[in-house]
């Protein structure tokens, strides 16, 4: 996927960029990480990340290394197996790539 451009950012985005400023971040390098996969894409069709949940066996599959990227939370561009990235420290795990963190939050 194409990387946006400042100009290109939505005013959600632009209002999340003040949020994010407040925010601590590490930087981590990614490595996938197992996933609930729907069972019959029809009726399901969201993949979430398995931390160690609960879940109904009869409705999603356990996928050993199913999440294997992120998405960078301005850019949108994919975080793969081995790339580095940096992560918030806030629960919801804002995740953004090395370019968009050195240009958006760096300034």
């Amino acid at each position: 996927m194409e990387k946006r451009k400042p100009e290109d950012l939505n005013n959600w985005q632009r209002e999340r960029l003040e949020t994010l400023r407040k925010m601590g971040f590490v930087q981590k390098r990614f490595a996938s990480y197992p996933c609930l996969q729907p069972r019959d894409p029809e009726k399901q069709t969201f993949w979430m990340p398995y931390t160690g949940q609960e879940y109904d066996s009869e409705i999603f599959e356990l996928v050993d290394k199913g999440w294997d990227h992120e998405h960078c939370w301005i850019c949108n561009v994919n975080i793969e197996e081995g790339n580095l990235y940096w992560t918030s420290c806030d629960p919801e795990g804002y995740e953004l790539c090395l370019e968009c963190y050195d240009r958006y939050l760096l300034e």
